[in-house]
C-alpha cells in the first residue's frame, strides 16, 4: 500500500501505473509458483483506481475536414484519410483491406478482417518474409522487419458491406489506377500501401503536419471515425443506420458513445410528451 501510495505521488497516468502493477503480479505469481513464495500482496491491494477525468471526445467538423483536405499532397494519404473520415472504419480494417475488397460497380467495401500491430503472443515465432505476394493473409506477417498480423474481425457485427459516397469511389477509382502502373500491380495487394501496410508512425506524423499546415486542431486518426458519427448524426440520420455502418453490436453502444451529439434530444423529447391534461 506504502508503494502505491508513492506511484500515487508521481505524475505517472493511469495507464502506465496499471501496466506496472500488472508486471508486479505477474513476478509475484511467479514466485508463488516456483519459488515457495505464499501470497501475492500487490493483487490482494488490488489495482490502482482510475481518477483522471475522461478526456472530451475530439472531432472535425466538415468544414475543419475540408481545410485539411485541401492541403494533402500525397495520393495515398489523401485517400486514407478521406476514406477513414468517409467510411467510418476503424484503422486496423482500413489498413487490412486489399482491392479485392473494393467493389466499384456496387460501389461497396466488404469489411471482413483487421490488422494488428500488437506483439505476437509468448511461444509464436514470427520470421521474415521476402516474398509478398501473400502479406495480406491472415495470420502475422514480417516484411523489412515491420510485424503485423492480419485477424478475423472480433464479432458478427464487424462483417459488414459499407456503401461508399461517389466522391469517395472517384477517388478510390483514381488511386487504383495510379497504383495499377507500379511493377508487379496485384488486386490482393494492400488499398493503402501496396505489399506493405502503410506505418502507423508514418501515418500519425502526416496527419499531424497536415492538421497543422491548415490551422485545425490535432486530433487522433481514430477520431476520424468519431468525427464521421458526428456528421451523419448532423445531417439527421437514424441512428439505428448510423449504428450498423458504424459495426457497432447493437444500438445501446452508439447511444452511450455518442449521446452527447445529440443536444436537442432532451428537448425533442419533451415536446413530443407535451400533450393537453
Amino acid at each position: 500500500m506504502d508503494w502505491q501510495a508513492y506511484l500515487n505521488s508521481t505524475n505517472y497516468k493511469y495507464i502506465y501505473k496499471s501496466k506496472i502493477y500488472c508486471g508486479f503480479t505477474a513476478l509475484l505469481n511467479y514466485g508463488i509458483k516456483f519459488h515457495s513464495l505464499t501470497e501475492n500482496v500487490v493483487s490482494k491491494v488490488g489495482n490502482f483506481r482510475n481518477i483522471e477525468p475522461r478526456q472530451e471526445m475530439k472531432i472535425w467538423s466538415e468544414e475543419e475536414f475540408q481545410k485539411v483536405y485541401s492541403v494533402m499532397n500525397d495520393d495515398t494519404y489523401r485517400c486514407f484519410f478521406s476514406f477513414m473520415y468517409l467510411m467510418e472504419t476503424r484503422k486496423g480494417e482500413a489498413l487490412a483491406l486489399t482491392w479485392n475488397d473494393v467493389d466499384f460497380f456496387r460501389s461497396e467495401v466488404t469489411i471482413s478482417k483487421s490488422l494488428n500491430r500488437k506483439r505476437p503472443q509468448k511461444g509464436i515465432i514470427v520470421t521474415e518474409e521476402f516474398n509478398t505476394r501473400n502479406s495480406a493473409s491472415m495470420g502475422w506477417h514480417c516484411i523489412g522487419g515491420r510485424k503485423y498480423q492480419i485477424t478475423t474481425p472480433k464479432n458478427k457485427a464487424f462483417y459488414r458491406k459499407i456503401v461508399m459516397p461517389q466522391n469517395l469511389l472517384k477517388l478510390l477509382q483514381e488511386y487504383k489506377n495510379l497504383c495499377q502502373q507500379e511493377y508487379d500491380f496485384q488486386e490482393n495487394n494492400f488499398v493503402f500501401g501496396g505489399k506493405i501496410p502503410l506505418s502507423d508512425q508514418t501515418l500519425r506524423r502526416q496527419f499531424n503536419a497536415y492538421a497543422d499546415k491548415a490551422g485545425v486542431k490535432r486530433i487522433r486518426i481514430h477520431d476520424l471515425r468519431h468525427s464521421h458519427a458526428s456528421l451523419l448524426i448532423n445531417k439527421g440520420q437514424n441512428i439505428l443506420i448510423v449504428s450498423k455502418r458504424l459495426g457497432h453490436n447493437d444500438i445501446t453502444q452508439t447511444l452511450n458513445t455518442y449521446s452527447h451529439l445529440f443536444p436537442n434530444a432532451q428537448k425533442q423529447i419533451i415536446d413530443s410528451i407535451e400533450i393537453e391534461l
